[in-house]
């Protein structure tokens, strides 16, 4: 018996698939929790701070996959990108040592920077994301007795906690926070111009001794 002809059986359409039934219920969600805080504005500010904590690791648990899917499918080798870009990796290292030298770290707007420091410690202490603006130190320990919530972005502050769980926490472990996405963004434009200008703004140290190289720094202008 000849298995029944299917060709005519309509497919899918092509807009209904995972990624739009997520978004569906991303903003089913959004207006439930924008009507529930005008209705019941106490609970929604308990679900705010009890919940963002985890959902920031959610988030960034999903990037990291993908951004390590994505690297895997680009062929990506760490010792072939250390190899390549360790001269800008090293200029930018350096950059990052003066610009901390030269400016030295310090709280200068208490109203911002303060804040998010107190919500970094929220998240390591009790896995939240309230402000303590009030509180008690005794017996060794901090026992909070008033909270607010930030207005501030959360990813900061999230960034920072994982400072403190490495090194315990500390004030100063918002400014490595700070030197560090330094270093990451000289080093990423760094490398995007080395790319750019094939290797003119940082040579291979291996072709030092090259025509090209000595070509590419001493080539008239013709304009």
């Amino acid at each position: 018996m000849n298995p029944p002809d299917r060709s005519g059986q309509r497919s899918p359409p092509g807009w209904l698939n995972l990624s739009t039934l997520f978004g569906v219920l991303a903003v089913i969600a959004s207006i439930g929790l924008f009507s529930g805080r005008r209705f019941f504005a106490d609970r929604m500010r308990d679900l705010f701070g009890e919940t963002t904590y985890y959902i920031l690791w959610l988030i960034f648990l999903v990037w990291f996959v993908q951004f390590g899917i994505f690297l895997r499918s680009t062929g990506f080798s760490l010792k072939r990108f250390l190899r390549e870009s360790w001269p800008v990796l090293v200029v930018a290292l350096l950059l990052t040592v003066v610009t901390a030298v030269a400016v030295p770290p310090k709280f200068r707007v208490l109203a911002d920077e303060a804040n998010l420091a107190s919500v970094s410690r929220s998240m390591v202490d009790s896995k939240t994301v309230y402000n303590f603006t009030i509180g008690k130190y005794y017996y060794f320990t901090f026992h909070p007795v008033m909270a607010e919530l930030e207005k501030r972005p959360m990813l900061f502050p999230f960034f920072a906690h994982f400072f403190h769980l490495a090194r315990g926490y500390d004030v100063r472990n918002l400014f490595l926070l700070n030197l560090s996405v330094l270093f990451l963004l000289l080093s990423s434009v760094g490398i995007l111009v080395r790319r750019a200008f094939n290797e003119v703004a940082f040579p291979n140290p291996a072709g030092y001794g090259s025509p090209r190289f000595f070509w590419s720094f001493s080539a008239p202008s013709w304009r």
